[in-house]
């Protein structure tokens, strides 16, 4: 995000929350739900193994990318819901 950050021209947390307002997602939720629409892509569509799919998408390990693949879309109306509820 640093360099992204830089290269916008802006401070770390200036992009952040430009990126937040444009987009609605954090720049890190943005780059975790494209690359979980990599991974369903490469599932649906290769006979790659899970842990090759978590290794093209960044994950070390089929354990963190397991936990994260099973949570839903970040953003999603879900868990804006979930966060009403519980505020």
């Amino acid at each position: 995000m640093e360099r992204l950050a830089r290269q916008a021209g802006l401070s770390r947390t200036t992009f952040s929350n430009r990126f937040n307002e444009l987009t609605t997602y954090t720049p890190l939720n943005y780059l975790t739900s494209w690359r979980m629409q990599l991974a369903r892509q490469l599932l649906a569509n290769s006979d790659l193994s899970i842990i090759d799919v978590a290794a093209r998408n960044g994950y070390q390990s089929e354990a963190s990318f397991g936990r994260v693949f099973k949570r839903p879309p970040a953003g999603c109306r879900w868990q804006r819901m979930q966060a009403g509820a519980t505020s």
